[in-house]
């Protein structure tokens, strides 16, 4: 992991394409530079067409409602329209505090997404793309793909093992992956070298009681295991090396820029 303190440094480093003769490619994570904003009670009578309509000219570039899919007898699956809506802006704007629809004004809070998951070996914080671990089933946990799947009926998280799919919002392992997200993108910059180890075994699924851990961690100063949830125990298939600096010149000075380096090995930890 590797730390520059100018934008141009960044810039320079993007340029890279070998390291110690290993071919490598860097690039900029697209959760740092994903620019996605939410806000909510948003009557049902808009329809994302509305909303991108009205919305254009203040910066977004797309609206999305969200949505949520329930289960029903039959196998029939109904789908809800909730009043929260994903607004998108451009990479290189800040984020409005509000937005007007109509003649009402909607605060604007930052919005990360669920954390990202592979859809071959179900693992999150990395794609199927650069996955070179085993197929396993979302629904069984079975070393197959879904598509051949016998046994939907008895659903096992392929994580957490839980009675439920390997995709299933509330699972456990899901809401602690996206943590570590939300937390990573919110320090823009990678924990300290004091920081005590991460503790696979614990798992956060609220900010609130992730915050007072590592504050409660930080007063003791002892070398005792704390529950910081981070991509490194989440996500243990990762098949790049991250070169960060968090930056966003436009409109935060101090922040730096985050360069991610691809390998065409397993990963490597700086």
């Amino acid at each position: 992991m590797d730390t520059v303190s100018t934008l141009p440094a960044a810039n320079r480093l993007l340029t890279v394409t070998e390291l110690a003769g290993i071919p490598v490619e860097a690039r900029v994570p697209y959760c740092y530079t994903a620019n996605y904003g939410k806000i909510q009670d948003v009557p049902l009578s808009y329809s994302n067409e509305d909303l991108q309509d009205y919305l254009c000219d203040q910066g977004v570039m797309s609206a999305r409602r969200l949505t949520t899919y329930t289960p029903e007898d039959g196998g029939k699956v109904k789908e809800v329209h909730r009043r929260s809506v994903i607004l998108q802006f451009a990479k290189d704007s800040p984020l409005p505090k509000r937005v007007t629809l109509r003649f009402c004004s909607y605060p604007v809070a930052e919005y990360v997404g669920a954390a990202t998951q592979c859809y071959r070996c179900q693992r999150h914080a990395h794609i199927s793309r650069h996955c070179n671990g085993l197929v396993r089933c979302k629904v069984c946990a079975g070393p197959h793909s879904h598509k051949e799947c016998t046994s939907k009926a008895q659903p096992k998280c392929a994580n957490c093992g839980g009675p439920h799919p390997a995709s299933y919002g509330g699972c456990v392992k899901k809401k602690a992956a996206t943590l570590a997200r939300s937390s990573e993108q919110a320090r823009g910059k990678p924990p300290r070298r004091n920081d005590p180890p991460p503790n696979p075994e614990v798992v956060f699924t609220n900010m609130k009681d992730f915050s007072q851990k590592r504050s409660s961690q930080s007063r003791k100063a002892t070398g005792d295991t704390c529950a910081d949830v981070t991509k490194r125990n989440v996500g243990s298939l990762l098949a790049h090396r991250i070169f960060q600096n968090h930056h966003k010149a436009s409109h935060k000075s101090h922040r730096s820029s985050t360069v991610v380096t691809s390998f065409s090995h397993r990963n490597m930890t700086g």
